[in-house]
């Protein structure tokens, strides 16, 4: 079974790869595209304006619009392809046509097979202000377009460890103890899963002893552990979540009565229907813990094999308890291109929900801004 984890620390961001154009013979233009890494998918959109591409933010979005694409749409956009409706239509969801140029069914393909790399990686860490340390997180997500190897990360969290240092000499967290929360479409023919994960603690008094987190539930713990980066325990289980539908995920710090420890729990609300389900709970073999600092999303293509494929993600209702028990409303997020891989993607805000959109297919959205904060004005406070 397929499981992605990324590194516990977002890294410094490289510069965005540099696009050079030729010069224009008589009768034939000839682009060559000069990229940093592997290529995921052959450059189709090869004329540019170079004023558009050098264009600043400040020039090109006077209006301060909250869009990733400070440039605005292609000045020279091909005829434009109809996106594909959304699994599930409603009159309310995100009009996806008017936010990148679509790229075709032949690109697309092309792209697939061609592939050796993945699309880019989106992610944007939600800010909790001043909250610092807080016992509950919940937020509201929905994916209109998630073909295989797709992976919605809502939460890529730090814990607070440091009540482990009453009790031992020396603790290692390597600059903190991280975990992720999210869901997954496998490959064709597999699962929906949820997944949550939790990387080891290494404590020191005399002997290192390595603290690692237990399954309650689903019972029995199978121990599953990753490693690659960093090393950790993890729960994959299936989930029958849908593309086009509105979910809610919750984790929340509880206690073990048998053991004292600190436990933590993801729980998916199906915002159609009202129903909670809990997904998995997990002893982390340490008390008094709780969450910490700011919050990272993430939308991740695991597979090359769908790297054209278009991807979308929506979150909107951020919130955090406070360790005084009041909910605090998440409304800003530093957004961002995680890793360099080639392609085209964008993000926004679309009235009290913030939205993400990639694929493989390059020259589809020009040259987003990033990182970009971006504020929503509303959205829903209180008990989640």
């Amino acid at each position: 079974m397929k499981q992605t984890n990324r590194i516990r620390k977002m890294p410094a961001f490289s510069e965005r790869i540099l696009r050079v154009a030729l010069t224009r013979a008589a009768a034939l233009v000839i682009i060559l595209a000069l990229l940093l890494g592997t290529t995921a998918c052959a450059l189709k959109d090869s004329e540019k304006s170079e004023s558009k591409k050098n264009s600043t933010s400040e020039d090109a979005n006077p209006t301060g619009s909250q869009s990733g694409d400070p440039a605005g749409p292609n000045s020279d956009p091909a005829t434009p392809t109809e996106a594909p409706a959304t699994p599930t239509p409603d009159p309310n969801a995100m009009d996806w046509a008017k936010t990148i140029e679509w790229p075709t069914a032949e690109e697309i393909a092309e792209c697939n097979k061609a592939a050796k790399d993945i699309s880019p990686y989106l992610a944007a860490w939600m800010k909790t202000g001043d909250v610092g340390r807080y016992t509950e997180y919940a937020i509201d997500f929905r994916a209109d377009y998630l073909p295989d190897y797709t992976y919605c990360c809502l939460a890529n969290f730090m814990l607070d460890y440091s009540a482990l240092n009453s009790q031992y000499a020396k603790v290692n967290t390597d600059g903190g103890i991280a975990g992720y929360a999210g869901f997954q479409r496998l490959g064709p023919d597999q699962d929906h899963v949820a997944i949550m994960s939790f990387f080891y603690c290494e404590d020191e008094s005399g002997n290192k002893t390595t603290i690692s987190a237990t399954r309650l539930y689903p019972g029995p713990d199978d121990n599953m552990r990753f490693g690659g980066e960093g090393e950790g325990v993890h729960c994959i289980t299936a989930c029958p979540w849908e593309a086009g539908k509105w979910y809610r995920m919750k984790l929340e710090c509880g206690t073990n009565e048998e053991t004292g420890n600190t436990t933590i729990a993801q729980w998916i609300k199906d915002l159609s229907t009202g129903e909670w389900t809990m997904i998995s709970k997990y002893d982390l073999g340490v008390k008094n813990v709780v969450f910490t600092g700011d919050n990272a999303i993430f939308l991740e293509n695991f597979g090359p094999a769908t790297a054209g494929e278009v991807r979308t993600m929506e979150v909107k209702n951020a919130r955090v308890r406070a360790e005084n028990g009041s909910w605090v409303p998440v409304k800003s997020g530093a957004f961002m291109l995680g890793y360099e891989h080639t392609g085209s993607y964008k993000y926004g805000v679309e009235d009290d929900t913030f939205w993400m959109i990639t694929t493989g297919v390059t020259g589809k959205a020009g040259e987003p801004q990033q990182p970009i904060m971006m504020t929503v004005p509303g959205g829903e406070e209180g008990e989640p």
